[in-house]
Formats: structure tokens, C-alpha cells, sequence
């Protein structure tokens, strides 16, 4: 099979070279070409002839592939490298680039949706989910700093913390597949993946192939539960889920996210209107090393 490897030089802790990856492929019988992620616009020779993308890196690695090839290219498969790992971990997918490798030419697939959300006219695609509030503060912040991989997430739970603590009410107005939903919210997720950021899980119910989405809010009553969650190290957060085909929000003065790219929340008031696209992707999930 040919198979084009994207991968992230400096994903994890930058340990796994890109060499290991494609020889490790070829061993298993592909006609790999390799593609670094920082490198500029994708030429179409890169995808000629190619039947599947294998992407090795974390979850930015897994959005950048899907951005830059979905519209050419069905079929993918994960070596999660990363630090959270969290569109891995929503499908099933664990294991070394050793374990999952020789695995990928048999393995079942697993569904997963591609959102798009519309800001202002300008159409943005996402994997994991749209959020505003202390969550995607605490993201931008974590990103920003030169933090070792493996001190990423308990900084961004310490960070989450402190702003949490302190978060006033966003001025939200949100419909969910027409129907209007009200009240005061701290943050608000709207998700194609159970698990975000560092290592949460918002939305446990979260299928990212169900063509559904999962509106995550944090009603202010629910903030100490939060807090106390978040101080235990536990990854499930007490949150309101509303699962949506289509999500319209009004946001004024909020730190916003898609996916792993910030927006500041001195911007003017913007209104999102986020969607999954008809046709799914197809991800190999290779059997864990430990199952039959």
C-alpha cells in the first residue's frame, strides 16, 4: 500500500525520528513517502497514488493531516506522539509505532467527523471541538510557554484552576439544532471528541463518528464541582451535554479555540455557526498489542 507518513518532528518529546517510522513501514510493506508538518503547501505529487496518510504526532498533528489532506484522501491512521493524544484515545487507538505499524494493512476502521465551523463568512475545519472560556484560556497559555511535554497537562489543570476560580459568567447565546438554551455558563465546548485539552473528558458520551456534536456547559452552580474534580486529577469534569447536529453561539469578550489554534477575547462580538461535514473519514484502529 502506499502511504504517506506526516509526521511532527517535535511531537512528545521529540524521541520517535522520522526514520524509525519509515523504516518501520516499509518493513511492513509499504511504499512510504514522508511529509514533515512544518513544511510549507502540499504539492500534489505528495498525494499521487496515495491510499492512506499515516500521521505520527499529537492531536495538532492529527488536525494539521486532516486540513491539509481530507479532501483528497478517505483513509487515516494515528501513531499517537503526543502529549494528550486525545482524538487517539477517542477512537481506541493505543500502542507504540512498533505495536500499531505492523497492524495497520488489516485493521478495522473506525468513523470520524470533521466539523466546520463558520465565523464572520470564513469557514474553519475542526477535529476535537470549538470552546470558549477558562478552558481555551488555559490552552493559550499552556502553548504559548516552553513547557516540557510531560509537565503539559498539570500545567494547563493548574492554570484551568486558577482562571476557573475566578471566571464570571459568560454573555452567551447558543442554539443547539434550533432550540435555544439560556442561562449563565462559565465555558462552554462544543465537541467532536469525548477528551480535550489536558486529558479531560467534558462529554464521556462523545462518539467522534456519530455525526453528532456535544455541546459541553459549565453552569456557574457547577463550579466548585469542577474545581474539586480538576484538583483530584480526575479527567471528568461535571458539565451540561446536549448533543446537536448544528450549534449557532453568539460570543462577546471570550477567549475562544478551534481545536488547537486561539483567538483573543478583545475581539468584537463573533458568531459561530458549527457543523459536521456529510461524509466521515475512515481511521485505522489496529488491535492493542494485548488484544487477540
Amino acid at each position: 500500500m502506499r502511504v504517506l507518513l506526516y509526521h511532527n518532528q517535535s511531537a512528545g518529546n521529540g524521541d520517535i525520528p522520522a526514520d524509525n517510522v519509515l523504516t518501520a513501514l516499509r518493513r511492513a510493506g509499504h511504499d512510504a513517502v514522508y511529509r514533515e508538518k512544518k513544511r510549507g503547501p502540499v504539492d500534489e505529487s505528495d498525494l499521487k497514488d496515495v491510499e492512506l496518510v499515516v500521521v505520527a504526532g499529537g492531536d495538532g498533528t492529527v488536525k494539521s493531516a486532516v486540513e491539509r489532506f481530507h479532501h483528497a484522501v478517505r483513509d487515516f491512521a494515528i501513531l499517537p506522539l503526543g502529549t494528550a493524544n486525545n482524538i487517539a484515545r477517542a477512537l481506541g487507538i493505543r500502542g507504540t509505532v512498533a505495536d500499531l505499524v505492523p497492524r495497520l494493512a488489516d485493521a478495522p476502521t473506525r468513523s470520524l467527523n470533521v466539523g466546520h465551523v463558520d465565523v464572520a463568512g470564513e469557514a474553519a475545519p475542526f477535529v476535537e471541538g470549538v470552546g470558549a472560556g477558562p478552558l481555551a484560556q488555559a490552552m493559550t497559555q499552556t502553548h504559548r510557554r516552553d513547557i516540557p511535554s510531560a509537565r503539559k497537562s498539570e500545567f494547563a489543570r493548574r492554570v484551568l484552576a486558577m482562571l476557573l476560580d475566578r471566571a464570571v459568567p459568560l454573555d452567551l447565546r447558543l442554539t443547539a439544532d434550533g432550540h435555544e438554551i439560556g442561562g449563565d455558563a462559565l465555558m462552554v465546548e462544543v465537541l467532536n471528541t469525548p477528551f480535550v485539552g489536558p486529558n479531560l473528558c467534558p462529554a464521556p458520551d462523545a462518539d467522534p463518528g456519530d455525526d453528532r456534536l456535544a455541546v459541553a456547559i459549565l453552569r456557574p452552580e457547577q463550579r466548585d464541582a469542577a474545581l474539586r474534580a480538576l484538583e483530584a486529577g480526575e479527567s471528568r469534569v461535571p458539565l451540561e451535554v446536549i448533543p446537536a447536529a448544528r450549534v449557532e453561539m453568539d460570543l462577546a469578550n471570550a477567549a475562544l479555540r478551534i481545536d488547537d489554534d486561539f483567538f483573543d477575547p478583545r475581539q468584537a462580538l463573533r458568531t459561530l455557526t458549527l457543523a459536521l461535514e456529510p461524509d466521515a473519514l475512515r481511521i485505522a484502529v489496529p488491535a492493542a498489542k494485548d488484544e487477540p
